[in-house]
């Protein structure tokens, strides 16, 4: 599909069940535009399959700049446009009404809470999510449904960063951490997938 954006068009794709029978939104942001982050990053495509067999449609997209999305790397204040535009989208076009997730993957990560602290969303994923790359003076989603994946083995985003960024909000989200498992969670995409599902279930959209 094709979503209008602040820069213009941006590629992106929907993994949904039936329109009439979907239960409720996600948005997912991929990694880094940079550093050959994608749409279709095998962990994102992993949250958004695992979204529509929960009965959920799960819009991913291309920041600017990225495949055939027009404009280019804007620094992140851009992407989180791009993010905000897609939300508003896929409310627009699939039932402005229905629960919204937010989700995204390591860069996608911190664009993903940034964007849930800015719109009306029912629940939080983030993966190995870069929380460097928040400012310091953004004050937190409040969410208080909030799932956070990290690898223990993760040799880009340090588990232990993570754990002391997650500790210094309210409410702290669930953490679900993966033993010997790095950034890219390979061979640990069926478990990943399970516990997105498991949140989902949980927090009941």
């Amino acid at each position: 599909v094709c979503v209008d954006g602040p820069a213009g068009v941006l590629e992106a794709a929907l993994d949904a069940v039936a329109a009439s029978s979907s239960r409720f939104l996600c948005v997912a942001c991929h990694p880094h535009p940079l550093q050959a982050g994608t749409m279709h990053n095998k962990v994102v495509t992993t949250i958004t399959r695992s979204v529509a067999r929960f009965g959920g449609t799960c819009l991913r997209f291309n920041y600017r700049g990225v495949g055939r999305s027009a404009g280019s790397y804007d620094g992140e204040r851009g992407e989180l446009d791009d993010a905000l535009a897609a939300i508003e989208w896929l409310r627009a076009s699939r039932g402005a009404e229905l629960p919204l997730v937010i989700a995204g993957f390591s860069f996608g990560g911190a664009i993903a809470w940034r964007a849930a602290a800015a719109v009306d969303a029912a629940a939080l994923i983030t993966v190995a999510p870069a929380h460097a790359r928040i400012p310091a003076t953004d004050s937190g989603t409040g969410l208080p449904r909030w799932l956070l994946v990290h690898g223990d083995d993760d040799d880009v985003i340090s588990v232990g960063g993570v754990l002391e960024w997650a500790a210094s909000h309210e409410p702290e989200p669930q953490i679900e951490r993966f033993a010997e498992t790095g950034h890219f969670f390979h061979g640990r995409l069926p478990q990943l997938a399970d516990t997105v599902t498991g949140f989902l279930q949980r927090v009941g959209v």
